[in-house]
């Protein structure tokens, strides 16, 4: 029967502790490095995830740029167009004055027509021709026909003068309805700009609403990615030290077992030193130089 070394309880004790302890380290390393390994590939997936939403946000700002350019031409625009509609509300103001002033100086209109006074004079002058009068009613019809003669030169003269001021009149009027259609053209124009302007503004705010949605989305997988980072890093440090436990547990039976031969090789006759190494001894020595030399546990 080969010989086999000879322990005392407590050391046989211990030693199947600390064999157990390491079957559970193995045991919890397997489950740790799965679960590690999960881990990795969730900050994997949530980095890809990171990269893809920062590239998704280019295009909305993308957008939000280009649009912002064409409010701020818009804008100038309209600058433009009031301080051209101010100008022409000027020239209207303008144009309504100076034919209120025309109307006010006009000539007020005679009650009198000129056809009716020169009819009057041709039935004055056919009396004096056609009919025999006295020498008072003579001199009566010629004081009165030079008297409509005169009237009548003076409603001609006031004609002539009343048609001049119409024609000012309605040379003013014709002022006014121009300078109000510009206006009126300037402050369409205006209102159209102002309208693109505001959907432009719209846009904008879409745009950056969309992308500050994005911006948002990257943040919670940020947070999340932290959160399974301080995981990760908790299971590394966990594996850490159980590999150090099991690397401290196979030390202690390495010195153990050593100090074992060492102790055999002592009382033992020389003749019967080489048969003390029995393959049982020698597996168990291979394994733990095995072990020593991986230095992650793998036990069973």
């Amino acid at each position: 029967m080969p010989y086999r070394t000879s322990l005392s309880e407590e050391s046989d004790r211990e030693e199947r502790e600390i064999q157990d302890r390491l079957r559970a380290i193995d045991s919890q390393l397997e489950s740790r490095w799965a679960k590690r390994q999960q881990l990795l590939a969730e900050v994997r997936r949530l980095s890809a995830e990171q990269k893809a939403l920062a590239t998704q946000r280019g295009g909305p700002l993308q957008e939000a740029e280009e649009v912002h350019q064409t409010h701020r031409s818009l804008g100038q625009e309209l600058l433009r167009l009031r301080s051209e509609r101010d100008r022409a509300r000027a020239a209207l103001a303008q144009a309504l004055i100076q034919y209120r002033e025309i109307r006010a100086a006009a000539r007020p209109q005679a009650h009198l027509r000129p056809e009716a006074v020169r009819k009057e004079i041709q039935e004055l002058e056919h009396r004096q021709q056609t009919q025999v009068l006295s020498l008072d009613d003579e001199r009566a019809l010629l004081v009165r026909l030079r008297e409509r003669t005169r009237m009548l030169a003076e409603l001609e003269a006031h004609a002539q003068e009343a048609a001049a001021d119409r024609a000012r009149e309605e040379a003013a009027a014709h002022q006014v309805t121009e300078a109000r259609a510009a206006v009126d053209r300037i402050t369409q124009e205006f209102d159209r700009i102002r309208k693109e302007r505001e959907a432009a503004m719209g846009t904008i705010r879409g745009r950056l609403e969309a992308a500050g949605s994005v911006v948002a989305e990257i943040r919670r997988i940020a947070a999340q990615r932290s959160d399974t980072m301080d995981r990760l890093f908790a299971e590394s440090r966990e594996i850490q030290r159980l590999e150090q436990e099991g690397r401290t547990l196979l030390g202690t039976l390495r010195a153990r077992r050593a100090e074992a031969r060492n102790t055999i090789r002592e009382f033992t006759p020389r003749t019967r030193r080489a048969e003390e190494r029995t393959a049982l001894e020698s597996s168990v020595d291979q394994r733990l130089d095995e072990l020593l030399k991986r230095g992650r546990i793998t036990l069973g």
